[in-house]
């Protein structure tokens, strides 16, 4: 008889909270005013704006469209063995506050 197949506990699931309009706010006003800082603070717009992850940063393509220029992004993100996502439009979040 084989013996008894001992059961991993799951470790809880982390809840993780997203920074407010505010803050990023205020971490984008101590970012310095030169070259690199004025790209990281583009990247972190964008991060904040899109919802994006940073990952994705390097995935944004702009593609034409008969509004007006539309900004996708082409992450597949593959899921516990699922199809990988498919490309997406972006829209902006609204501003809470």
């Amino acid at each position: 008889m084989p013996p008894p197949v001992d059961r991993e506990k799951k470790k809880p699931k982390l809840i993780g909270y997203p920074l407010s309009d505010a803050q990023i706010l205020r971490l984008l006003e101590g970012i310095p005013e030169d070259e690199a800082g004025n790209r990281w603070r583009f990247a972190i717009q964008l991060l904040g704006v899109y919802g994006l992850r940073p990952e994705e940063l390097r995935y944004l393509v702009v593609k034409p469209a008969a509004e007006g220029p539309e900004l996708w992004c082409q992450y597949r993100k593959a899921t516990g063995g699922h199809e990988a996502t498919p490309p997406r439009k972006l829209h902006p979040l609204l501003v809470r506050d």
